[in-house]
């Protein structure tokens, strides 16, 4: 009887680090798995970035092209086109935390924690 006891008690033993060493695996994993998903999204969100920026450029020189030719002094494009600039500009610094930090910080958070809802 004393023997059984000791060997279910061995057995529990063994199951409960067996137990710890899998969830052990499965932290690392999931680590893992995050951290390639941020730096997926980052290497993603950057090469966008790049391009809208020289869509941005191209488009700014169209524009100031344009409004030169529609309003007559040469300065007049550019000038208008960096006035608009420094308007959004503006924008965004008065509104910076509603505007841009709240929903990148919200955007991460989500990003961190999306698969731990279903565990």
């Amino acid at each position: 009887m004393l023997e059984q006891e000791k060997s279910s008690f061995d057995q529990l033993l063994s199951d409960a680090e067996e137990y710890i060493k899998t969830r052990q695996r499965l932290a690392k994993l999931s680590a893992v798995e995050k951290t390639v998903t941020i730096s997926s999204s980052l290497i993603i969100g950057a090469v966008l970035f790049v391009f809208f920026t020289l869509f941005l450029v191209f488009a700014s020189i169209a524009a100031a092209d344009y409004l030169t030719t529609v309003l007559g002094p040469p300065y007049s494009g550019p000038l208008v086109v960096s006035g608009f600039y420094l308007l959004v500009m503006l924008i965004l610094f008065i509104g910076r935390e509603s505007l841009l930090r709240k929903p990148i910080v919200n955007g991460m958070i989500k990003n961190i924690f999306k698969d731990d809802d279903h565990e």
